[in-house]
């Protein structure tokens, strides 16, 4: 009797071993007796070779009322006695009920493979696509406290598996409700990140056609560590341009930032020579999405500079004008950067 019980978990193991090979798309069978058995198995020896079990988190992600076993693994170990920073990816173990006593694994990926943490991975059944019905799996990846990958996935009920609704990767990233917003630091000495928002297709999927991510459909630059109270005396002018369209709507903070004598600066942008068509006291809000600086003769050391910014323009009744490109020439003086005039 007790050899027939060795057996017959030897068995088991081996189908499981069996079944849960690399994903390819398609689900893999996995034997097994019963839903309870399923839960006293060890994925730490069932696994197939080249995942290292990381964690397993029991979660309805079918929302069928019955629990499934979400398995955490690593996987391209360097050192499997250290795998820390090897990436992570998800299988969903489920059983199958209409063929009992099957066991379907599936591994949980996006459609450009990518990998899905690689830091501290947390997965949580939450309701951020309004379209579907029910909740989706989050899984979010936490480095260094932040947010800075999160995938999506539901189970689709048509289909007979789990879907990807979108993957994202930034600096930060940040999820609400049919939303999605990714900072990512920017290149140069201005200290400067971008924040990309995104809007689900029908509020269902963040991908087109073929798995491409959808574009985003607001973008804006601001500055890492907060805005400050005044950047005119700051060493680079593109921070002062930065600091000019932040102010835009308070005369007397927007003055500031002009040459001393240049008369009727404000007026300038009245007559949508600062970026936005309509007049100042029209405009909400003003988003930098592109900034660019060049020196006269390119030389860094001179007291005049030209900054090139892109902005767009959103009216107090929620109209947004389109991106415009404006050229300032900027002149320092007294060790501070002024803006001279727009072109």
């Amino acid at each position: 009797m007790r050899q027939c019980s060795k057996l017959l978990l030897l068995v088991v193991l081996l189908s499981w071993l069996l079944g849960c090979g690399p994903a390819t798309g398609n689900p893999s069978s996995v034997r097994q007796s019963s839903r309870a058995v399923s839960r006293r198995l060890n994925f730490d020896d069932i696994l197939p070779g080249g995942w290292q079990h990381v964690t397993t988190h029991p979660l309805d992600t079918d929302g069928d009322g019955e629990g499934e076993w979400a398995v955490l693994y690593y996987f391209d170990v360097l050192d499997e006695a250290r795998p820390r920073g090897a990436p992570i990816g998800v299988c969903v173990y489920k059983p199958d009920d209409n063929i009992p006593p099957n066991v379907i694994a599936y591994d949980l990926r996006p459609p450009s493979g990518d990998y899905l943490c690689e830091c501290e991975c947390t997965l949580d059944m939450e309701n951020v696509l309004s379209g579907l019905e029910g909740d989706e799996l989050v899984v979010r990846d936490r480095c260094d406290g932040e947010i800075t990958r999160l995938t999506i996935f539901h189970w689709d009920v048509d289909k007979n598996r789990y879907e990807s609704s979108g993957h994202f990767c930034g600096g930060r990233v940040e999820i609400s409700r049919d939303q999605v917003t990714v900072e990512q630091r920017q290149p140069g000495r201005a200290q400067l990140e971008k924040a990309e928002t995104y809007y689900p297709d029908e509020n269902k999927t963040y991908y087109m056609p073929g798995g491409q991510c959808r574009p985003c459909t607001e973008e804006k630059l601001s500055f890492c560590y907060g805005d400050p109270e005044d950047v005119i005396c700051f060493r680079y002018p593109e921070k002062v341009v930065m600091g000019f369209y932040s102010q835009y709507n308070d005369d007397e903070k927007a003055t500031a930032y002009f040459v001393e004598g240049v008369q009727d600066y404000l007026g300038q942008c009245d007559a949508s020579q600062c970026g936005c068509i309509a007049p100042r006291h029209q405009i909400a809000h003003v988003w930098v999405t592109d900034l660019q600086v060049e020196y006269e003769n390119g030389s860094q050391d001179l007291k005049r500079a030209i900054v090139g910014v892109t902005v767009t323009c959103e009216r107090r009744d929620g109209t947004k004008e389109g991106e415009r490109y404006i050229r300032w020439h900027l002149a320092r003086e007294g060790g501070c950067w002024r803006l001279e005039r727009p072109e």
